[in-house]
């Protein structure tokens, strides 16, 4: 039978049965008939209000035109699967273009209709509205990427704390060393300049200290010198205590070696805790995603292609027909359910008014939930409540009055919203462990490092009597920088730390820009000097005055005026300049002539504890954490810092204050 317009179609469609007519055009689920190459032929009113379209624009579309261009693809080849492969149905998510071009996901369900030959003859094709859906995908993919976002940041911040080191010759003998962290391992070894790396090692094999040594001390010596003379390796070992070690070894440009000791103790165990925080994470996202696929391919469309349970009652409120899911929803047969009244479904108080409530619309003809989606509760056949999305149209057939309704059930999807809810909090509390940590660990470090940097100047002063030579006035020297930058970064990462959390406290003043510029210029004047760098329009005249934390807007300054000073060649500048823009902003710029660095160089640096790998081979010693926090703390105070760089040219860092921070300016 060859279909030659749409009133044969239509025609063939309802030829029998004037009640289905009826369903199809006033059912809550989108639904239309359509040619074998997708033309509509006949189309519902739900269909018509979820693409907005009225029935006559909408005839004059396709399947094809109302399909988001990227998955019309998809859309061709699952109709080539049903009339090729003799299949009778297909089910696709795909996009779907509104008429005000707003896309949307849908749940596309199409059976192909033979005539009696076995011809394709036309589709029948229900589609569903699963934005919704889409978007609970979505939030899932944020929360497991909120998750590994603060597991990486967490093992980043913490392999970055160098606690000890010892520092050796290219002779292997030891030069200075750190012994506040690991004092019962060095105390054992013995440390002491002049000292070789090979008798250091012997003496912590036969301490009875390292776990992995005893009974095998002198495999593990031969093992641990060809680690420390390899250089650039890490590797771990266990006290008998119960701590674990992190030993790295590196090159000096001298040819010596510098071998940094980390107590990793409380990192392994918030490894532990974070792995089990994962695992358990991914497990409650599995199972909320498993649930929630399993609802919503229990949503199907109307009559007995639907996964949603289908109801029609009569005007006073008796079962007319069901469809096989709402056999399964409710646990009723077919026989049971028909013939009764649709209160049997509901739990009680609803239950016993529903008669009223059903008796004053067909008097007023006011109702709440014709038309409307409503979530309600539902009763199964055992006597167990649960929760279902109803949606109820009216529809009038030869002058009978009738109610279709479709029910989904929400148990699942309830229950797999409150386990996505769960789990973005464990995210954020995994988040929050992370600053603390970091927080109270910096404070527990500054103590022994301010030690160590007091008893180097008093040494170095030559309080408790002359030292012996001018070699340990270097090595107090090396002592005293080694711990000034340690103490460098663990400040650093406690007010990174401090911003993170939300906890920093600005002493807002009036600040002299210019006087500010003039003092940190002081204090790195030293280094350019020795650098050969050149600073170059340092004091223009403009007095700029902002609302600022004077000792913040300093520590930021030096750090930028020191940064352009270390990345700059002999005989190179450093141009400092203050203006104010004709909307009343005022933009500082600091722009040197130095290395420079590439869009990928800035936006590393911009990370934290990113550092920019040079092919110079130089070492530009630093933390990796300047750009980052200077930038967050010109943003606590209302400014904001923009680089532009290019290699071999230079770096300009530009920090702009918009007006309502400017107190005067002249």
């Amino acid at each position: 039978m060859v279909v030659k317009n749409q009133s044969q179609i239509t025609d063939t469609f309802f030829e029998h049965e004037d009640v289905f007519r009826g369903m199809f055009e006033e059912a809550g689920i989108g639904m239309g008939i359509s040619t074998i190459d997708g033309q509509f032929l006949l189309v519902n009113r739900a269909l018509c209000q979820m693409l907005d379209y009225s029935e006559k624009e909408l005839l004059a579309q396709s399947v094809y035109d109302i399909t988001w261009k990227e998955d019309r693809s998809l859309t061709r080849d699952a109709r080539e699967r049903i009339v090729n492969d003799g299949r009778k149905m297909d089910t696709i998510e795909k996009r779907f273009v509104r008429r005000d071009g707003v896309v949307i996901w849908g749940l596309l369900n199409r059976t192909l209709v033979r005539d009696e030959q076995g011809n394709p003859h036309y589709f029948v094709s229900q589609i569903q509205d699963i934005s919704e859906k889409k978007a609970h995908e979505e939030e899932l993919r944020q929360s497991q990427e909120q998750l590994e976002l603060a597991q990486t940041r967490l093992q980043d911040a913490i392999n970055s704390l160098p606690i000890g080191f010892n520092y050796y010759d290219a002779d292997e003998r030891l030069v200075s060393f750190n012994q506040n962290v690991i004092t019962r391992l060095d105390q054992a070894m013995e440390l002491a300049p002049g000292k070789r790396a090979e008798e250091i090692i012997r003496d912590a094999a036969y301490s009875g200290i390292v776990l992995e040594a005893i009974g095998r001390e002198d495999e593990w010596i031969e093992q641990r010198l060809k680690r420390f003379r390899e250089k650039g390796n890490a590797f771990e070992y266990e006290t008998t205590d119960g701590r674990s070690i992190l030993i790295r070894n590196a090159a000096t440009s001298e040819g010596g070696t510098v071998a940094i000791r980390i107590d990793i103790s409380e990192q392994k165990q918030a490894e532990r805790e974070i792995r089990l925080l994962n695992e358990s994470l991914e497990q409650k996202v599995s199972e909320a995603t498993t649930e929630l696929q399993a609802s919503e391919k229990r949503y199907r469309l109307v009559l007995e292609n639907l996964a949603h349970a289908a109801i029609v009652i009569d005007t006073i409120g008796m079962i007319q027909y069901v469809n096989p899911e709402a056999e399964n929803i409710f646990g009723y047969s077919t026989d049971e359910m028909i013939g009764n009244n649709i209160n049997m479904l509901m739990p009680e108080p609803v239950s016993s008014a529903h008669d009223g409530y059903l008796a004053r619309y067909l008097n007023t003809g006011k109702s709440k939930i014709i038309g409307v989606g409503r979530a309600v509760d539902g009763k199964r056949k055992n006597g167990t409540t649960f929760p279902l999305d109803l949606n109820i149209s009216e529809t009038t057939i030869d002058g009978v009055t009738s109610y279709f309704g479709t029910i989904r059930d929400m148990t699942d999807r309830v229950k797999a919203e409150r386990e996505i809810v769960e789990a973005r909090l464990d995210a954020e509390t995994s988040n929050r462990v992370k600053t603390e940590f970091l927080a109270n660990m910096s404070h527990e470090l500054r103590t022994p490092l301010n030690a160590i940097l007091g008893f180097s100047e008093a040494l170095s002063g030559n309080i408790f009597g002359p030292l012996g030579n001018e070699k340990q006035h270097e090595y107090l020297d090396n002592i005293h920088k080694s711990g000034q930058h340690l103490l460098d970064l663990i400040n650093d990462v406690l007010d990174v730390s401090v911003i993170e959390a939300g906890k920093l406290e600005l002493n807002v003043t009036e600040v002299d820009i210019g006087d500010t510029i003039t003092a940190s210029l002081l204090l790195v004047k030293s280094r350019a000097e020795q650098g050969g760098v050149e600073f170059i329009n340092a004091d223009d005249g403009l007095r700029l005055v902002l609302r600022a934390d004077e000792r913040r807007m300093r520590q930021v300054f030096v750090n930028l005026l020191s940064n352009a000073v270390k990345f700059t060649e002999p005989g190179g500048t450093v141009d400092v300049s203050v203006q104010c823009k004709k909307d009343g902003s005022a933009v500082i710029e600091i722009k040197d002539s130095g290395v420079g660095m590439t869009n990928k160089d800035i936006r590393r640096a911009m990370d934290l504890f990113g550092q920019v790998q040079r092919d110079d081979k130089k070492n530009y010693e630093g933390t990796g954490l300047g750009l980052p926090l200077t930038k967050r703390l010109f943003e606590a105070q209302g400014g904001n810092l923009l680089v532009e760089s290019e290699p071999e040219i230079g770096t300009t860092v530009i920090v702009e204050f918009p007006r309502d921070k400017i107190v005067a300016q002249n």
